[in-house]
């Protein structure tokens, strides 16, 4: 998997997302990472189209918000540069499983995570799923383990909360990029390795394996990236 990524800590470094056609077409993924904490509401909203404005009123927690602004800012443009349309002229549609898409000729699809001070969104020619979670050390995770994982999962968490949170997100990635979502038993999927720089999941319902890449991010984020097996 090759991936151009890119990062944004201030509101300077969203001026390099809308000059990169040609990163996509060298690379199977644009990857974007920002954290959130330090970026400022007010600096976002140029960026943004007056029903997301609006939309972003009705959020209760600031966390949420301002990563619910943060992605719509980078998403709005990177698709300014990538299709060459203006803001007010993108469109988010969500299909029957409610993933979000954009109708385009280019063939480009885009998925978004985030979780406390950190967005990532990632842009591929082919179909994408990221999830990233912060390692919240106090989560009682050991409640939800047999209704989510195998009994060799289990045994390989070893009741781990960074384990834990891997499995999970590698998870969550795979369905995302499958389309389905968290709809599915998660049982019905099997991680049946996980690596530095491999996970491969074993999708027993459709019989199929893949790959996916691992994410971990200043020892306090984990995530992973799926890409569509061709």
């Amino acid at each position: 998997m090759k991936i151009e990524e890119y990062e944004i800590r201030k509101i300077n470094d969203f001026l390099t997302l809308e000059d990169l056609k040609d990163k996509l077409a060298s690379n199977n993924l644009i990857l974007i990472k920002a954290y959130t904490d330090k970026l400022l509401e007010e600096k976002l909203l140029p960026y943004l189209t007056k029903e997301e404005i609006i939309k972003s009123e009705d959020y209760k927690s600031e966390i949420a918000k301002i990563n619910y602004l943060a992605s719509r800012a980078i998403l709005n443009l990177t698709l300014k540069g990538l299709l060459e349309k203006g803001i007010n002229d993108l469109r988010v549609k969500r299909d029957k499983n409610n993933k979000p898409y954009v109708e385009n000729t280019l063939g480009l699809k885009f998925n978004i995570s985030h979780t406390e001070d950190l967005v990532l969104l990632a842009f591929s020619k082919i179909e994408v799923g990221i999830d990233v979670e912060k390692i919240n050390y106090q989560f009682e995770f050991k409640d939800i383990l047999e209704n989510c994982f195998t009994k060799d999962e289990i045994i390989n968490i070893d009741n781990n909360i960074i384990s834990f949170y891997r499995y999970w997100t590698a998870k969550e990635a795979y369905l995302k990029c499958d389309g389905i979502g968290l709809i599915r038993n998660l049982r019905e999927i099997e991680i049946i390795s996980y690596g530095n720089k491999v996970i491969e999941i074993s999708d027993n319902k459709n019989n199929i394996i893949s790959r996916l890449q691992p994410l971990n991010y200043d020892g306090k984020y984990v995530g992973a990236i799926c890409l569509e097996e061709k």
